[in-house]
Protein backbone atom coordinates (compact mmCIF):
# COMPACT_ATOMS: atom_id res chain seq x y z
CA UNK A 1 0.00 0.00 0.00
CA UNK A 2 2.93 2.24 0.78
CA UNK A 3 4.83 1.73 -2.55
CA UNK A 4 1.68 1.98 -4.53
CA UNK A 5 0.82 5.35 -3.14
CA UNK A 6 4.28 6.68 -3.32
CA UNK A 7 4.60 5.09 -7.05
CA UNK A 8 1.15 7.30 -8.05
CA UNK A 9 2.26 10.26 -6.47
CA UNK A 10 5.61 10.26 -8.32
CA UNK A 11 3.79 9.80 -11.38
CA UNK A 12 1.45 12.56 -11.11
CA UNK A 13 4.80 15.02 -9.96
CA UNK A 14 6.55 13.80 -13.27
CA UNK A 15 3.29 14.14 -15.34
CA UNK A 16 2.71 17.74 -14.51
CA UNK A 17 6.24 18.44 -15.51
CA UNK A 18 5.90 16.66 -18.78
CA UNK A 19 8.60 14.20 -17.85
CA UNK A 20 8.16 10.64 -19.70
CA UNK A 21 9.95 8.27 -17.91
CA UNK A 22 9.12 5.08 -18.84
CA UNK A 23 7.75 3.50 -22.40
CA UNK A 24 4.42 2.63 -20.73
CA UNK A 25 4.06 6.01 -19.32
CA UNK A 26 4.99 7.28 -23.00
CA UNK A 27 2.67 5.39 -24.61
CA UNK A 28 -1.05 6.23 -21.93
CA UNK A 29 -0.31 9.88 -21.74
CA UNK A 30 0.09 10.90 -25.36
CA UNK A 31 -1.32 14.00 -24.63
CA UNK A 32 1.07 14.88 -22.91
CA UNK A 33 4.02 13.70 -25.66
CA UNK A 34 3.32 15.86 -28.71
CA UNK A 35 4.62 18.90 -26.98
CA UNK A 36 8.03 17.37 -26.41
CA UNK A 37 8.16 14.99 -29.58
CA UNK A 38 7.19 18.21 -31.93
CA UNK A 39 10.45 19.86 -30.14
CA UNK A 40 12.30 17.16 -30.85
CA UNK A 41 11.23 16.68 -34.39
CA UNK A 42 12.30 20.50 -35.03
CA UNK A 43 15.92 20.26 -33.93
CA UNK A 44 16.12 18.19 -36.58
CA UNK A 45 14.14 19.72 -39.31
CA UNK A 46 16.56 20.90 -42.03
CA UNK A 47 16.30 24.38 -42.75
CA UNK A 48 17.58 26.29 -45.64
CA UNK A 49 21.26 27.18 -45.45
CA UNK A 50 23.75 29.82 -45.41
CA UNK A 51 25.40 29.30 -48.65
CA UNK A 52 29.28 30.25 -47.84
CA UNK A 53 31.24 30.78 -51.31
CA UNK A 54 33.73 28.00 -51.13
CA UNK A 55 37.41 28.85 -52.81
CA UNK A 56 37.51 26.73 -56.38
CA UNK A 57 40.14 24.69 -56.00
CA UNK A 58 41.67 25.84 -58.86
CA UNK A 59 42.68 28.98 -57.12
CA UNK A 60 43.29 27.49 -53.98
CA UNK A 61 46.24 25.46 -55.51
CA UNK A 62 47.41 28.66 -57.40
CA UNK A 63 47.44 30.05 -54.20
CA UNK A 64 49.67 27.19 -53.31
CA UNK A 65 51.90 27.52 -56.39
CA UNK A 66 55.51 27.65 -54.76
CA UNK A 67 57.98 26.20 -54.72
CA UNK A 68 58.18 25.80 -50.68
CA UNK A 69 55.15 23.96 -50.67
CA UNK A 70 56.32 21.46 -53.81
CA UNK A 71 59.39 20.77 -51.43
CA UNK A 72 57.46 20.36 -48.61
CA UNK A 73 55.31 17.41 -50.33
CA UNK A 74 57.96 16.06 -52.40
CA UNK A 75 60.24 15.98 -48.66
CA UNK A 76 57.29 13.98 -47.01
CA UNK A 77 56.87 11.42 -49.88
CA UNK A 78 60.85 10.86 -49.98
CA UNK A 79 60.68 10.48 -45.76
CA UNK A 80 57.58 7.76 -46.52
CA UNK A 81 59.65 5.98 -49.08
CA UNK A 82 62.85 5.65 -46.89
CA UNK A 83 60.91 4.36 -43.89
CA UNK A 84 59.08 1.83 -46.53
CA UNK A 85 61.70 -1.16 -46.46
CA UNK A 86 61.48 -0.62 -42.43
CA UNK A 87 57.48 -1.04 -42.16
CA UNK A 88 57.94 -4.46 -44.08
CA UNK A 89 56.93 -6.35 -41.47
CA UNK A 90 53.81 -4.44 -39.92
CA UNK A 91 51.16 -4.31 -42.97
CA UNK A 92 49.30 -1.38 -41.46
CA UNK A 93 52.23 1.08 -41.35
CA UNK A 94 52.89 -0.12 -44.47
CA UNK A 95 50.00 0.98 -46.72
CA UNK A 96 49.80 4.22 -44.55
CA UNK A 97 53.50 5.06 -46.07
CA UNK A 98 52.16 3.85 -49.48
CA UNK A 99 48.93 6.34 -49.09
CA UNK A 100 51.13 9.32 -47.53
CA UNK A 101 53.78 8.81 -50.46
CA UNK A 102 50.94 7.97 -53.33
CA UNK A 103 48.85 11.49 -51.77
CA UNK A 104 52.10 13.83 -51.94
CA UNK A 105 52.39 13.02 -55.65
CA UNK A 106 49.24 13.12 -56.76
CA UNK A 107 49.03 16.53 -54.94
CA UNK A 108 52.89 17.72 -56.41
CA UNK A 109 51.05 16.89 -60.13
CA UNK A 110 48.08 18.39 -59.00
CA UNK A 111 49.57 21.80 -57.87
CA UNK A 112 51.56 22.06 -60.72
CA UNK A 113 49.05 21.30 -63.58
CA UNK A 114 48.48 24.50 -65.95
CA UNK A 115 47.51 25.64 -69.06
CA UNK A 116 49.81 27.51 -71.34
CA UNK A 117 48.98 30.59 -73.03
CA UNK A 118 48.85 30.95 -77.39
CA UNK A 119 48.64 26.84 -77.42
CA UNK A 120 46.49 25.39 -74.74
CA UNK A 121 48.67 23.13 -74.33
CA UNK A 122 48.78 21.22 -70.66
CA UNK A 123 51.91 21.52 -69.15
CA UNK A 124 53.53 21.66 -64.92
CA UNK A 125 54.13 24.64 -63.45
CA UNK A 126 55.04 24.70 -59.71
CA UNK A 127 56.40 28.38 -59.30
CA UNK A 128 54.56 31.55 -59.16
CA UNK A 129 55.34 35.05 -60.96
CA UNK A 130 57.63 35.89 -57.75
CA UNK A 131 59.48 33.15 -58.13
CA UNK A 132 60.15 33.63 -61.92
CA UNK A 133 61.06 36.65 -61.58
CA UNK A 134 63.80 36.17 -58.56
CA UNK A 135 65.27 33.00 -60.87
CA UNK A 136 65.23 34.96 -64.15
CA UNK A 137 66.91 38.61 -62.10
CA UNK A 138 69.25 35.89 -61.30
CA UNK A 139 70.27 34.33 -64.37
CA UNK A 140 70.87 37.81 -65.84
CA UNK A 141 73.23 38.87 -62.98
CA UNK A 142 75.22 35.96 -63.80
CA UNK A 143 75.09 36.84 -67.57
CA UNK A 144 75.56 40.80 -67.75
CA UNK A 145 77.40 40.89 -64.59
CA UNK A 146 81.63 39.78 -66.44
CA UNK A 147 80.17 42.21 -69.47
CA UNK A 148 78.30 45.32 -67.43
CA UNK A 149 81.20 47.77 -68.74
CA UNK A 150 80.56 46.14 -72.18
CA UNK A 151 76.87 47.01 -72.14
CA UNK A 152 75.51 50.06 -74.53
CA UNK A 153 73.71 52.66 -72.63
CA UNK A 154 69.86 53.53 -72.93
CA UNK A 155 70.46 56.50 -75.29
CA UNK A 156 72.47 54.34 -77.72
CA UNK A 157 71.27 54.35 -81.32
CA UNK A 158 71.43 50.75 -81.37
CA UNK A 159 69.54 50.54 -77.90
CA UNK A 160 66.79 52.75 -79.29
CA UNK A 161 66.13 50.56 -82.44
CA UNK A 162 66.14 47.74 -80.61
CA UNK A 163 63.57 49.18 -77.87
CA UNK A 164 61.22 50.00 -80.71
CA UNK A 165 61.31 46.65 -82.26
CA UNK A 166 60.61 45.00 -78.91
CA UNK A 167 57.59 47.72 -78.13
CA UNK A 168 55.68 47.03 -81.38
CA UNK A 169 56.45 43.01 -80.49
CA UNK A 170 55.34 43.28 -77.36
CA UNK A 171 51.94 45.75 -78.50
CA UNK A 172 50.77 42.51 -80.92
CA UNK A 173 51.64 39.89 -77.88
CA UNK A 174 48.87 41.38 -75.71
CA UNK A 175 46.35 39.45 -77.51
CA UNK A 176 46.48 35.45 -78.06
CA UNK A 177 48.44 34.90 -81.62
CA UNK A 178 44.70 33.12 -82.92
CA UNK A 179 42.99 36.30 -82.21
CA UNK A 180 41.85 38.38 -85.20
CA UNK A 181 43.91 41.60 -86.47
CA UNK A 182 42.63 44.63 -84.72
CA UNK A 183 43.75 48.51 -84.89
CA UNK A 184 46.66 49.41 -82.45
CA UNK A 185 45.75 52.15 -79.90
CA UNK A 186 47.57 54.12 -77.49
CA UNK A 187 45.67 52.43 -74.49
CA UNK A 188 47.08 49.32 -76.07
CA UNK A 189 50.85 50.54 -75.97
CA UNK A 190 50.52 51.57 -72.66
CA UNK A 191 49.71 48.43 -71.65
CA UNK A 192 52.00 46.45 -72.86
CA UNK A 193 54.52 44.15 -71.07
CA UNK A 194 57.72 46.51 -70.44
CA UNK A 195 61.25 45.43 -70.96
CA UNK A 196 64.98 46.12 -69.95
CA UNK A 197 67.03 46.55 -73.15
CA UNK A 198 70.35 45.15 -72.84
CA UNK A 199 72.76 45.29 -76.19
CA UNK A 200 75.86 43.79 -75.46
CA UNK A 201 79.03 45.49 -77.75
CA UNK A 202 80.57 41.97 -77.83
CA UNK A 203 81.51 40.76 -81.66
CA UNK A 204 82.68 37.48 -79.94
CA UNK A 205 79.45 36.21 -78.93
CA UNK A 206 76.33 34.88 -81.46
CA UNK A 207 73.34 35.62 -78.94
CA UNK A 208 69.91 36.90 -77.89
CA UNK A 209 67.86 35.97 -74.91
CA UNK A 210 65.08 36.95 -72.73
CA UNK A 211 65.10 36.36 -68.81
CA UNK A 212 61.95 37.39 -67.66
CA UNK A 213 61.19 40.93 -68.60
CA UNK A 214 64.77 41.39 -69.35
CA UNK A 215 66.56 41.31 -73.44
CA UNK A 216 69.69 40.93 -73.91
CA UNK A 217 70.97 41.29 -77.53
CA UNK A 218 75.10 40.42 -78.67
CA UNK A 219 76.05 43.40 -81.42
CA UNK A 220 77.47 39.55 -83.48
CA UNK A 221 73.82 38.76 -83.68
CA UNK A 222 72.77 42.05 -85.54
CA UNK A 223 75.90 42.21 -87.43
CA UNK A 224 74.86 38.30 -88.77
CA UNK A 225 71.36 39.80 -89.91
CA UNK A 226 72.64 42.63 -91.33
CA UNK A 227 70.63 44.65 -89.21
CA UNK A 228 68.13 43.83 -91.01
CA UNK A 229 64.88 44.85 -88.41
CA UNK A 230 62.44 41.73 -89.91
CA UNK A 231 65.45 38.88 -89.50
CA UNK A 232 66.22 40.70 -85.83
CA UNK A 233 61.93 41.50 -84.76
CA UNK A 234 62.02 37.23 -85.60
CA UNK A 235 64.46 36.95 -83.22
CA UNK A 236 63.30 38.73 -80.62
CA UNK A 237 59.63 37.62 -80.92
CA UNK A 238 61.47 34.29 -80.96
CA UNK A 239 62.77 35.46 -76.87
CA UNK A 240 59.80 37.51 -76.08
CA UNK A 241 57.94 33.54 -77.06
CA UNK A 242 60.04 32.37 -74.51
CA UNK A 243 58.91 34.52 -72.04
CA UNK A 244 55.12 34.85 -72.75
CA UNK A 245 54.68 30.79 -72.22
CA UNK A 246 56.82 30.54 -69.53
CA UNK A 247 59.45 28.47 -70.83
CA UNK A 248 62.08 28.54 -68.32
CA UNK A 249 59.96 27.82 -65.68
CA UNK A 250 58.40 24.82 -67.16
CA UNK A 251 61.81 23.58 -68.42
CA UNK A 252 62.57 24.07 -64.22
CA UNK A 253 59.18 22.16 -63.04
CA UNK A 254 59.71 19.25 -65.23
CA UNK A 255 63.11 18.66 -63.92
CA UNK A 256 62.04 19.23 -60.53
CA UNK A 257 58.99 16.19 -61.39
CA UNK A 258 61.64 14.23 -62.84
CA UNK A 259 63.88 14.60 -59.34
CA UNK A 260 60.47 13.58 -57.73
CA UNK A 261 60.18 10.90 -60.07
CA UNK A 262 64.03 9.69 -59.19
CA UNK A 263 63.03 9.79 -55.28
CA UNK A 264 60.64 7.47 -55.91
CA UNK A 265 62.34 5.12 -58.05
CA UNK A 266 65.03 5.48 -55.77
CA UNK A 267 62.86 4.69 -52.60
CA UNK A 268 60.91 1.39 -54.66
CA UNK A 269 65.02 0.16 -56.26
CA UNK A 270 66.09 0.36 -52.31
CA UNK A 271 62.93 -2.02 -51.15
CA UNK A 272 63.40 -3.98 -53.56
CA UNK A 273 67.22 -4.56 -54.65
CA UNK A 274 68.36 -3.51 -50.56
CA UNK A 275 69.34 -7.06 -50.59
CA UNK A 276 71.79 -6.91 -52.87
CA UNK A 277 73.72 -3.89 -51.43
CA UNK A 278 74.48 -0.53 -51.60
CA UNK A 279 76.28 -0.13 -54.63
CA UNK A 280 74.03 -1.45 -57.44
CA UNK A 281 71.13 0.87 -56.37
CA UNK A 282 73.32 3.72 -56.29
CA UNK A 283 74.61 2.97 -59.83
CA UNK A 284 70.94 2.48 -60.81
CA UNK A 285 69.81 5.60 -59.22
CA UNK A 286 73.19 7.56 -60.30
CA UNK A 287 71.96 6.00 -64.09
CA UNK A 288 68.33 7.38 -63.83
CA UNK A 289 69.65 10.85 -62.76
CA UNK A 290 72.16 11.39 -65.72
CA UNK A 291 69.19 10.15 -67.75
CA UNK A 292 66.57 12.66 -66.74
CA UNK A 293 69.01 15.75 -66.48
CA UNK A 294 69.46 14.92 -69.96
CA UNK A 295 65.87 14.86 -70.86
CA UNK A 296 65.29 18.16 -68.90
CA UNK A 297 68.03 19.96 -71.26
CA UNK A 298 67.64 18.36 -74.60
CA UNK A 299 64.31 16.02 -75.00
CA UNK A 300 61.82 18.59 -73.36
CA UNK A 301 63.20 21.76 -74.29
CA UNK A 302 63.53 21.64 -78.42
CA UNK A 303 59.27 21.28 -78.50
CA UNK A 304 59.60 24.54 -76.38
CA UNK A 305 62.16 25.92 -79.36
CA UNK A 306 59.54 25.13 -81.44
CA UNK A 307 57.18 26.97 -80.27
CA UNK A 308 58.64 29.77 -79.61
CA UNK A 309 59.88 29.84 -82.87
CA UNK A 310 55.82 29.29 -84.22
CA UNK A 311 54.69 31.81 -81.88
CA UNK A 312 56.83 34.26 -82.69
CA UNK A 313 56.15 33.99 -85.82
CA UNK A 314 52.88 34.68 -85.93
CA UNK A 315 53.71 37.98 -83.26
CA UNK A 316 56.10 39.65 -85.78
CA UNK A 317 53.48 39.18 -88.17
CA UNK A 318 51.06 40.61 -86.19
CA UNK A 319 53.32 43.37 -85.40
CA UNK A 320 53.69 44.65 -88.94
CA UNK A 321 57.08 42.46 -89.61
CA UNK A 322 57.72 40.20 -92.54
CA UNK A 323 57.65 36.74 -91.73
CA UNK A 324 59.44 35.57 -94.74
CA UNK A 325 62.64 36.75 -93.17
CA UNK A 326 61.80 34.27 -90.43
CA UNK A 327 62.99 31.48 -93.10
CA UNK A 328 65.75 33.83 -93.99
CA UNK A 329 67.21 34.35 -91.14
CA UNK A 330 67.21 30.22 -89.25
CA UNK A 331 68.33 29.71 -93.66
CA UNK A 332 71.59 32.03 -92.54
CA UNK A 333 71.96 30.24 -89.04
CA UNK A 334 72.16 27.26 -90.84
CA UNK A 335 74.77 28.47 -93.71
CA UNK A 336 76.65 29.30 -90.50
CA UNK A 337 76.47 26.46 -88.87
CA UNK A 338 77.51 24.61 -91.83
CA UNK A 339 80.59 26.86 -92.55
CA UNK A 340 82.03 26.85 -88.95
CA UNK A 341 81.27 22.85 -88.80
CA UNK A 342 83.35 22.86 -92.46
CA UNK A 343 86.11 25.19 -90.87
CA UNK A 344 86.46 23.67 -87.61
CA UNK A 345 86.95 19.87 -88.88
CA UNK A 346 89.88 21.22 -91.43
CA UNK A 347 91.58 23.80 -89.33
CA UNK A 348 93.53 23.07 -86.03
CA UNK A 349 91.40 24.07 -83.26
CA UNK A 350 92.94 24.48 -80.17
CA UNK A 351 91.79 27.42 -78.30
CA UNK A 352 88.29 29.04 -77.44
CA UNK A 353 89.97 32.12 -78.84
CA UNK A 354 90.77 30.35 -82.14
CA UNK A 355 86.95 29.32 -82.96
CA UNK A 356 86.01 33.04 -81.74
CA UNK A 357 88.07 34.22 -84.44
CA UNK A 358 86.66 31.67 -86.97
CA UNK A 359 82.99 32.17 -85.90
CA UNK A 360 83.58 36.32 -86.18
CA UNK A 361 84.74 35.58 -90.04
CA UNK A 362 82.35 33.60 -91.02
CA UNK A 363 80.09 35.63 -89.31
CA UNK A 364 81.64 38.86 -91.37
CA UNK A 365 81.01 36.92 -95.00
CA UNK A 366 77.39 36.05 -94.04
CA UNK A 367 76.63 39.50 -93.17
CA UNK A 368 77.62 40.71 -96.70
CA UNK A 369 74.93 38.80 -98.48
CA UNK A 370 71.80 37.25 -97.88
CA UNK A 371 70.62 33.94 -98.36
CA UNK A 372 67.55 32.41 -100.44
CA UNK A 373 65.07 30.22 -98.84
CA UNK A 374 65.56 26.91 -100.26
CA UNK A 375 62.92 25.22 -102.63
CA UNK A 376 63.50 22.00 -100.28
CA UNK A 377 65.20 21.10 -97.65
CA UNK A 378 67.12 17.74 -96.74
CA UNK A 379 66.28 16.63 -93.01
CA UNK A 380 68.81 14.53 -91.18
CA UNK A 381 66.94 11.01 -90.72
CA UNK A 382 66.58 11.05 -86.77
CA UNK A 383 63.33 9.07 -86.21
CA UNK A 384 63.16 5.43 -86.15
CA UNK A 385 64.57 3.03 -84.68
CA UNK A 386 66.68 2.86 -81.08
CA UNK A 387 69.07 5.63 -83.34
CA UNK A 388 66.12 7.86 -83.37
CA UNK A 389 64.82 7.65 -79.99
CA UNK A 390 68.17 7.86 -79.01
CA UNK A 391 68.69 11.46 -80.52
CA UNK A 392 65.16 12.23 -79.43
CA UNK A 393 66.42 11.91 -75.84
CA UNK A 394 69.64 12.60 -75.58
CA UNK A 395 70.64 14.78 -79.08
CA UNK A 396 71.12 18.68 -79.00
CA UNK A 397 68.71 21.31 -76.75
CA UNK A 398 67.65 23.04 -80.32
CA UNK A 399 66.24 21.72 -83.32
CA UNK A 400 68.73 21.93 -86.28
CA UNK A 401 68.58 24.77 -87.90
CA UNK A 402 67.55 23.30 -91.90
CA UNK A 403 64.61 21.42 -89.81
CA UNK A 404 63.75 24.84 -88.32
CA UNK A 405 63.48 25.97 -91.33
CA UNK A 406 61.80 22.95 -92.75
CA UNK A 407 58.45 23.66 -90.06
CA UNK A 408 58.52 27.46 -90.64
CA UNK A 409 58.06 26.84 -94.13
CA UNK A 410 55.11 24.77 -93.23
CA UNK A 411 53.59 27.87 -91.03
CA UNK A 412 55.24 30.62 -93.57
CA UNK A 413 50.97 30.52 -95.84
CA UNK A 414 49.13 31.39 -92.57
CA UNK A 415 51.76 34.24 -91.97
CA UNK A 416 51.58 35.84 -94.64
CA UNK A 417 47.83 36.83 -94.48
CA UNK A 418 48.06 37.37 -90.46
CA UNK A 419 51.01 40.06 -91.91
CA UNK A 420 49.01 41.26 -94.91
CA UNK A 421 45.62 41.98 -93.00
CA UNK A 422 47.61 43.85 -90.35
CA UNK A 423 49.50 46.01 -93.06
CA UNK A 424 45.58 46.99 -93.72
CA UNK A 425 44.83 47.97 -90.34
CA UNK A 426 47.91 49.37 -88.60
CA UNK A 427 50.80 49.30 -91.37
CA UNK A 428 54.29 48.30 -90.84
CA UNK A 429 55.97 48.54 -87.58
CA UNK A 430 57.76 51.40 -86.38
CA UNK A 431 60.91 49.45 -86.01
CA UNK A 432 61.06 48.28 -89.93
CA UNK A 433 61.14 51.77 -91.19
CA UNK A 434 64.16 52.01 -89.68
CA UNK A 435 66.33 50.47 -92.10
CA UNK A 436 70.29 50.51 -92.91
CA UNK A 437 71.07 51.80 -96.33
CA UNK A 438 73.45 49.43 -98.78
CA UNK A 439 76.01 51.99 -97.92
CA UNK A 440 75.62 51.21 -94.27
CA UNK A 441 75.59 47.64 -94.67
CA UNK A 442 78.99 48.24 -96.54
CA UNK A 443 80.48 50.06 -93.69
CA UNK A 444 79.57 47.48 -91.46
CA UNK A 445 81.33 44.48 -93.11
CA UNK A 446 84.14 47.08 -93.87
CA UNK A 447 84.26 47.22 -90.41
CA UNK A 448 83.61 51.31 -89.93
CA UNK A 449 81.05 50.91 -86.58
CA UNK A 450 80.89 54.47 -85.91
CA UNK A 451 79.53 55.64 -89.46
CA UNK A 452 77.02 53.31 -89.07
CA UNK A 453 75.76 54.69 -85.64
CA UNK A 454 75.49 57.85 -86.25
CA UNK A 455 73.05 57.10 -89.18
CA UNK A 456 71.32 54.80 -87.15
CA UNK A 457 71.06 57.76 -84.35
CA UNK A 458 69.97 60.54 -86.96
CA UNK A 459 67.11 58.02 -87.86
CA UNK A 460 65.85 57.55 -84.73
CA UNK A 461 66.15 60.68 -83.70
CA UNK A 462 64.09 61.68 -87.07
CA UNK A 463 61.51 59.46 -86.40
CA UNK A 464 61.06 60.10 -83.23
CA UNK A 465 60.26 63.81 -83.89
CA UNK A 466 57.72 63.04 -87.04
CA UNK A 467 55.81 60.43 -83.88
Amino acid sequence: MFRITIAAARRKTLLKTHIVPTRATFIHTSNFTSAPTANLRRAFHTSNPNRVPLLPISVFLTFLKTGKVLQLFTASAKVSLTLLPLAKGRPHLYKRLLLITGGALTFVLALGVDHAPNTDRWRLIYHNVTEEKEVMDQALNEVIGPMRSLVLLPDHPTTLWIKQVVEDISVAAIDDVRDPIRAFTPEGAAAAKKYNIYVVDDHSTLNAACAGDNILVYCLLLKLFSYDPDMIAFTLAHEISHSIQQHSMESLSFGETLTTAEAAVRGLIWTVLRSFGPFLTQAITDGWSAFTSLGQGTAYNRPLEREADLIGLKIMAKAGYDPTKAVLMWERMASLEEGLVARIQTEEVRTVEVIGRIITEEVEKLSRGGAEIPEKVEEPDQTGGLVGSMYAWFGSSHPPSRQRVAYLRENLEEAIKVYEETLKFNGRAKGAEVALTKMDLQAIADGVGVLTMRELAAKVTAKQKIN
